[in-house]
């Protein structure tokens, strides 16, 4: 169960991205930056 629960959390959030990828396209706008960050590219380290 707690599989599917996370699994579907992935989804949502698969779906939200291509939705904001989506709107920015409509609106002309470049697209967002890749949000990947390591540990020691975090701010205040």
């Amino acid at each position: 169960e707690k599989r599917v629960i996370d699994q579907r959390k992935r989804n949502i959030r698969a779906g939200h991205d291509l939705y904001k990828a989506l709107q920015r396209s409509a609106l002309g706008l470049a697209p967002a930056p890749s949000r990947t960050r390591s540990r020691g590219q975090a701010p205040g380290l």
